[in-house]
């Protein structure tokens, strides 16, 4: 496949449903190989018919993975370069969003007391920890191959 990212590899995160799913299939158009990270295996298996459907068979990588488990991201990374044979650019986009508070949290907001804690724990591991743990297990890989940051 050719393309403005052919020869990258591209690992996303949330890959199974919204921005990611639709990011990812952008990503396969446009040439890139995309490591796909969702939770939901059946959502993941199904956006990966389509990102191969946009990028030529085998152009996504199904990866059952949660983003806040330091093991699963070193194996998600493992297995991409099993396959790809590097990673080049990392987009977090796994979430827990305020969906999750309710189905109508646009129009009665709830107040912040209300909130149960492990839903808002889980919000807070996910958005904010999870990126950081996946940022710290492919940098040293990204960089080492010159993409993802400074090596100075």
């Amino acid at each position: 496949m050719s393309g403005v990212l052919a020869g990258k590899t591209v690992m996303m995160t949330g890959a199974g449903r919204g921005m990611g799913r639709a990011m990812s299939i952008g990503l396969a158009r446009a040439g890139a190989k995309v490591a796909m990270i969702d939770i939901d295996e059946d959502v993941l298996k199904e956006a990966a018919g389509l990102v191969d459907q946009a990028g030529g068979q085998g152009a996504g990588l199904p990866l059952r993975a949660d983003v806040t488990d330091a093991k699963a991201a070193e194996d998600a990374l493992a297995r991409a370069i099993a396959r790809f044979g590097r990673v080049d650019v990392l987009v977090n986009d796994a979430v827990v969003g305020p969906e999750r508070i309710g189905p109508r949290y646009l129009i009665e907001p709830p107040r912040f007391w209300s909130f149960d804690d492990r839903l808002f724990k889980e919000m807070l591991t996910v958005n904010i920890f999870g990126p950081q743990l996946m940022a710290r297990t492919l940098a040293p890989h990204m960089i080492r191959n010159g993409w993802g940051g400074s090596s100075t």
